[in-house]
């Protein structure tokens, strides 16, 4: 068995590694399924829960307001002018 592993670099140069173990607590396919954002855009970055467990964090923002959104679920901005 292969451990799939991609290296990518942070802000600052530093190299991290994806583990295709993160997959399984990914929250981005949820998210893109249950959003009523119509222009949702996603950043993701590697952080460690209770510094021990690596998780995705996500960012998101809606591209048509250009409004950080607290909750990736729920746009205010494309749900009023739905």
């Amino acid at each position: 068995m292969n451990a799939w592993n991609v290296a990518f670099f942070d802000a600052v140069g530093t190299v991290k590694l994806w583990s295709l173990k993160l997959c399984r607590t990914c929250p981005v396919p949820k998210l893109l399924e249950e959003s009523t954002c119509r222009e949702l855009v996603l950043e993701g970055e590697v952080v460690r829960r209770f510094g021990l467990f690596p998780r995705v964090h996500v960012f998101a923002v809606c591209a048509a307001s250009l409004t950080p959104l607290d909750n990736p679920t729920r746009c205010p901005h494309c749900e009023q002018h739905q």
